[in-house]
């Protein structure tokens, strides 16, 4: 499928409505100062066990970014625009899901993730659930794309359908 003006100016116009929505949940949750309040705390916390691993709250939020960073809006119009007459909207999007599960498994993000997230947990000992928050809120944070990833797929229905 080829990309035009239409298509570009679809896809960017939604995808700043979302970005708004989220930055201003974000702002209204306290999410951002949560968020790096959890980063000093994790690097607080593992500094009293081992200072020279500190940087790898650092290692492990860049892998949850490469994570998020997997889903394009563009990407998921042109599967929603494409396969319209194929199958049902719930059909479309558990097959991007996988495909983006698939890249993800294939660049052995998924085990360096969850490998990351033990090592962390692990120097944190008592203070675990630091990694937890700070992974939950990190998601909620910057994947707001991934998130309302299929809205795109359904906005690239409605505009094959036009």
């Amino acid at each position: 499928m080829k990309i035009n003006k239409q298509m570009l100016s679809e896809v960017a116009q939604l995808k700043q409505e979302i970005l708004q929505r989220t930055r201003e949940k974000n702002v209204n949750d306290d999410l951002y100062t949560n968020l790096t309040e959890l980063y000093f705390d994790i690097i607080n916390a593992i500094s009293e066990v081992s200072p020279e691993k500190t940087p790898k709250i650092h290692y492990y939020a860049n892998l949850l970014e490469q994570e998020i960073q997997f889903y394009s809006p563009m990407d998921a119009y042109i599967v929603g625009a494409s396969a319209k007459e194929r199958s049902d909207e719930k059909q479309v999007c558990w097959g991007y899901q996988y495909a983006i599960a698939r890249k993800i498994s294939e660049q052995k993000l998924d085990i360096e993730i969850q490998m990351n997230f033990n090592e962390l947990a692990e120097l944190l000992r008592s203070k675990h659930e630091l990694i937890n928050a700070f992974t939950k809120i990190y998601r909620k944070v910057h994947g707001a794309i991934m998130h309302n990833i299929f809205d795109f797929i359904k906005l690239g229905r409605a505009s094959a359908a036009a």
